[in-house]
């Protein structure tokens, strides 16, 4: 994937005269964590995905915590789209920006807002599954995915009539 112009600061870390991370790095880092603030996980828990080198956004840490961590390690490799943090990569279409919305703004499966439980199986899952979640899906799943397909249909549905929240 090509480096996004506005993303080549995350990988302008260490200035070479000084030793020190870059005037750049720390703006970009800075308008990172405000971005990811804005999750209504981080504002409940106050912690995100670490997306340095280490952790990879495989752990959850404070606000100071990854910033210290990615001033001493850096971003991971090619984390260009912020998919750990709730932004979808848009394949092929010249007229959209790389990165579009929220996760949090994402539909789910049945084309209402993901639900915790759909948030909760896209973190257990992983990035992969994140980014394909319900594409290319051209054969039936088996009985074992059916039913999984199945309690995530029920999660999106009201729990008694007029209920708003689930």
């Amino acid at each position: 994937m090509e480096v996004p112009e506005h993303r080549r600061w995350m990988y302008n870390r260490i200035n070479p005269s000084t030793k020190w991370v870059t005037v750049e790095f720390e703006q970009g880092v800075d308008g990172f964590l405000a971005y990811v603030y804005q999750s209504p996980y981080s504002q409940k828990w106050g912690e995100l995905r670490c997306p340095c080198v280490k952790c990879k956004s495989r752990y959850y840490l404070t606000f100071d915590e990854v910033k210290v961590h990615l001033y001493s390690k850096g971003f991971m490799p090619d984390y260009y789209v912020w998919t750990s943090h709730g932004e979808r990569r848009v394949e092929n279409h010249p007229s959209v920006s790389p990165i579009v919305g929220d996760l949090h703004a994402s539909h789910g499966a049945l084309g209402n807002h993901l639900s915790q439980y759909e948030m909760m199986v896209m973190d257990a899952a992983g990035l992969s599954f994140r980014d394909n979640y319900n594409e290319g899906v051209h054969e039936m799943p088996n009985t074992n995915a059916r039913e999984f397909y199945d309690m995530l249909h029920a999660a999106q549905q009201p729990l008694w009539e007029g209920c708003e929240e689930s």
